[in-house]
């Protein structure tokens, strides 16, 4: 399994892999960190995972390669039998919001944005695993 990208933007932080979904989702259920999972639909599973280090849930889903570029039309019907490459999909994890949560630090003493980036170096980790 290989890292494509690990984009932080608009609050949220996607790390997009070159796997099938339930190729990560299987990775990450079958470790000690894992708690619990919640399947939302055939492309998205939230995963609640906890360590020393972090708790944290993340969103696995289906999406597009980031570079693909989509047109308008792309939205309102799927591909074309001979456009299928262009749309090659790949699995994210999504930690969002990305944010600090500067006024819950000072009342719990947690470094919240060093928890998500903990999580999301564990998501890798354990990306890494995928053959």
């Amino acid at each position: 399994m290989v890292l494509i990208d690990d984009i932080t933007e608009n609050r949220t932080r996607k790390a997009f892999f070159n796997c099938q979904r339930f190729e990560l989702l299987n990775a990450l259920v079958h470790t000690d960190a894992y708690v619990s999972h919640t399947h939302y639909s055939n492309h998205h599973t939230t995963v609640m995972l906890c360590t020393d280090d972090f708790l944290q849930s993340v969103d696995i889903m289906q999406s597009t390669h980031p570079n693909t570029e989509l047109s308008f039309d792309d939205f309102f019907s799927g591909p074309d039998e001979d456009e299928t490459e262009e749309w090659s999909y790949v699995s994210t994890a999504i930690i969002s919001p990305y944010i600090e949560h500067s006024d819950l630090v000072e009342k719990t003493g947690r470094d919240y944005l060093a928890e998500k980036d903990a999580c999301m170096e564990f998501v890798k980790q354990q990306a890494q695993t995928i053959s």
